[in-house]
């Protein structure tokens, strides 16, 4: 698939979750629609060969690949007719980013760490913290039910992230990083993620070294 045609998939993608579900009290969906834009950059970026190379490791072995996946993902846009001139993400993408390129504090940043993702952490602490907090959203739909209204107004779905910006066509690209400190070392599923996704895309180990100089 094209850049394109990944910003097509996840823009219909997303809007058909949100047709089916009608209801912005879902939180996950809400937080895939408040950052429809960002996701489609990033998918964009990483490309569908390596998308697909991803998701393969997942399905074959969730208990190995649940974990380990680097640290950082590094975006950016450049126009087609140059190798230098970057994109202005806040005029382009606009989702949740200021002016510094920075996710704003409330815009429940895709790219940080939640304890309920499981590629966060651990198979077992996640399904802990998954199950914990399901029984507290549970407890607090219980408890006011009889309280707050069903929302039912509609969802708002941005618009299709186009890859074209001031008349001119836009690529993405999109880099892993496993940040690490001199003394310490990759474990296995850090390795083998890092194999996995720089053979099809781009990723980098930078390690942080003490220096008397600076």
């Amino acid at each position: 698939m094209t850049q394109d045609d990944l910003c097509d998939i996840v823009y219909e993608t997303i809007k058909r979750n949100a047709a089916e579900s009608k209801s912005a009290n879902d939180t996950v969906l809400m937080r895939d629609v408040g950052e429809l834009r960002k996701l489609s950059l990033i998918a964009a970026g990483i490309g569908g060969r390596l998308l697909s190379a991803i998701f393969r490791c997942l399905c074959y072995d969730y208990r190995h690949y649940c974990a380990g996946l680097p640290d950082l993902i590094l975006s950016r846009a450049l126009y087609k007719d140059s190798d230098t001139d970057l994109v202005n993400l806040v005029d382009w993408v606009g989702e949740c980013v200021d002016a510094g390129l920075r996710p704003t504090a409330d815009s429940g940043s895709i790219l940080t760490d939640r304890d309920d993702d499981f590629l966060g952490c651990s198979m077992s602490d996640s399904l802990i913290l998954s199950n914990q907090k399901s029984r507290k959203s549970k407890s607090l739909q219980i408890k006011n039910s009889d309280t707050q209204p069903t929302n039912s107004s509609p969802i708002v779905i941005p618009e299709r992230l186009q890859l074209i910006h001031h008349d001119r066509k836009i690529k993405v690209q999109c880099m892993f990083v496993e940040v690490k400190s001199s003394n310490d070392r990759l474990d296995g599923r850090q390795q083998d993620w890092l194999n996995v996704i720089d053979k099809l895309g781009y990723a980098r180990v930078c390690k942080f070294e003490r220096s008397t100089k600076k």
